[in-house]
């Protein structure tokens, strides 16, 4: 008995040493486990999120990944406010001027979002920049809250800018200011050059102002041209429109498996279209006269066409002092004189304008022709 005894008892005392051992192996599991989640807690809550004081932002939204360069980039900062309590924001700080931000300043409520849209400066800042095919991008943003005196926390936005696939020579074209309604309008050109392999370009813009069309080159040239045309219907006046150049890229030829189709680039285009009548001098200097005194000018108007036209009416402001006559034996079909007198009723730098009403029969309603006058009145 006693021996049965004895090993029952040592039997009990090997399973008490067996627990403690399962003890200790379970506490250490489970220390190793709640590391474990504290480990990735702390990486989920670092990447999800950046906090600045009660506000959160996705960290997949200060990351833009690899974009094209261009000169209006969207994106957009999701801005979340987990608390209990509303947050103000007065504005937004950046740590460059490359980033357009709206709005500027908002409230976000209590558990709430607001979108942040940026608009991103993505172009390279002279030659040396552009030369390279990729450029890293950073900037931070600074929200500055309504109870903050402090700027104690950054949005860091980063992201990879791939250059253009193409260079314009020129993303500006000035038709210039000596086009004529009922003229030809000569067809504008800028030449592209091709950075990447691209398969061709497809041009728009508003179709009421002019055509545009992208010229292939042939076997012995490399660059690309971009024709526009105005359309010959246009009456006078100053026309600024944007033609949007798009370059198509099939998927195998993008330069890297990150970046989608190119957006579209524009080219801004300027023209002034003038009257088929026309005057001369347009600008009127009397320089230096006495109060009192009279300065004469004639001014002489033409049509370009040598259409019939007359001038129905002359007005100038009634405090310039200016006065038009009719000069006798000038009138014609196609030319008319006017001679401007100018009376001195100010001192000092003075200026003016005249205005001349033209009547076409192919106008329905009469047209303005301004003429600037000038002097420099003084006392005797």
């Amino acid at each position: 008995m006693a021996g049965f005894l004895g090993g029952l008892l040592g039997a009990n005392r090997g399973k008490q040493r067996c627990g403690s051992v399962s003890v200790r192996k379970t506490a250490w599991s489970l220390i190793g486990l709640l590391g474990v989640v504290i480990i990735v807690s702390f990486w989920w809550y670092n990447r999800i999120i950046a906090v600045t004081d009660g506000l959160v932002v996705p960290e997949e939204d200060l990351d833009v990944g690899m974009v094209w360069s261009q000169r209006a980039f969207p994106w957009t900062l999701h801005v979340h406010n987990p608390t209990d309590q509303a947050i103000e924001v007065r504005d937004i700080a950046t740590s460059c001027n490359c980033a357009k931000i709206e709005p500027r300043s908002f409230v976000v409520d209590a558990g709430a979002m607001v979108p942040v849209q940026l608009t991103l400066h993505l172009w390279p800042r002279g030659r040396e920049e552009a030369s390279e095919p990729i450029l890293e991008f950073r900037t931070e943003l600074v929200p500055r809250l309504r109870d903050s005196t402090s700027d104690n926390f950054i949005w860091k936005l980063k992201g990879s800018v791939h250059r253009c696939p193409f260079l314009l020579l020129r993303d500006f074209v000035e038709f210039g200011r000596g086009l004529v309604e009922g003229n030809t309008f000569p067809t504008r050109q800028v030449d592209i050059q091709c950075l990447i392999p691209v398969t061709g370009f497809t041009a728009s813009c508003d179709e009421s102002l002019a055509t545009v069309a992208v010229v292939q080159p042939t076997q012995d040239e490399i660059l690309h041209r971009l024709a526009i045309s105005l359309r010959p219907n246009l009456v006078a006046g100053d026309y600024e429109f944007n033609v949007n150049l798009k370059p198509i890229m099939s998927q195998e030829s993008l330069p890297s498996p990150g970046l989608g189709p190119p957006p579209d680039y524009t080219v801004e285009v300027r023209a002034s279209v003038g009257h088929d009548v026309y005057v001369s001098p347009t600008r009127i200097d009397f320089g230096a006269l006495k109060i009192g005194e009279k300065g004469r000018c004639k001014v002489t108007f033409r049509s370009a066409h040598g259409k019939p036209f007359d001038i129905v009416e002359a007005t100038a402001e009634p405090t310039a002092g200016v006065e038009m006559d009719r000069v006798a034996g000038r009138e014609g079909d196609n030319e008319k004189v006017f001679e401007v007198v100018q009376r001195t009723v100010r001192s000092g730098n003075q200026s003016g304008r005249v205005r001349f009403d033209v009547k076409q029969e192919d106008r329905p309603l009469p047209y303005g022709i301004d003429v600037e006058v000038f002097y420099y009145g003084f006392a005797r």
